[in-house]
């Protein structure tokens, strides 16, 4: 049985951003790429350039989905928690 696509995401969006690479991956509606880039890159505290296919998903990446993934980050990993600042979410 093969790796389900956002895990396999996930796993490769976070090698690529310890490597310094750059990542250009594409997959169907709710395959959970957006959980899959946006987890490991806001616990790397790095900045990442994210582009969406519609308005409706980018609001949805700045705003709801973003939030919740930070505030998870916070309360699960506390002090500990790479991230310093809260990240500045343009739409």
């Amino acid at each position: 049985m093969s790796e389900p696509v956002g895990e396999r995401t996930l796993r490769r969006w976070a090698e690529a951003l310890a490597g310094g690479e750059i990542l250009v991956a594409e997959a169907g509606t709710g395959s959970g790429k957006t959980l899959a880039y946006l987890i490991p890159s806001v616990l790397s505290g790095r900045k990442t350039i994210v582009s969406t296919g519609t308005k409706a998903e980018e609001a949805n990446v700045s705003g709801k989905i973003s939030g919740k993934v930070i505030a998870w980050a916070d309360s699960e990993l506390g002090a500990a928690s790479p991230i310093k600042a809260k990240p500045q979410l343009k739409a």
